[in-house]
């Protein structure tokens, strides 16, 4: 999938999911779903493995700009970089669908 490279954002809230470290691999695709309906944060975006389902949320401090992209209707390749558990997150990268 061709896109533009945007950013570096870590996947947050992973000890209140059915995290699990064993399934989640470097590489592996995440589903970012908008969630204006959020009761802490009205630009939330949800984290989404294809095994484990819900993992989390991108960190609030930097989730607004995907949401809005998101909310617009543009596809975003969300994939994660770095499967280590640090500080209660992992890390993954988000580009901008391109085709």
């Amino acid at each position: 999938m061709a896109g533009i490279h945007l950013d570096y954002i870590r996947i947050v809230g992973l000890s209140h999911y059915n995290f699990d470290t064993s399934k989640v691999s470097d590489g592996d695709i995440l589903n970012l779903i908008p969630d204006p309906t959020n009761n802490y944060d009205s630009n939330a975006v949800e984290v989404h493995h294809d095994i484990l389902g819900k993992i989390g949320f991108l960190k609030a401090q930097y989730n607004s700009p995907y949401f809005n992209l998101l909310q617009a209707g543009h596809m975003l390749d969300c994939r994660v970089v770095d499967s280590e558990v640090k500080q209660y997150s992992i890390k993954a990268s988000i580009a901008l669908v391109t085709d």
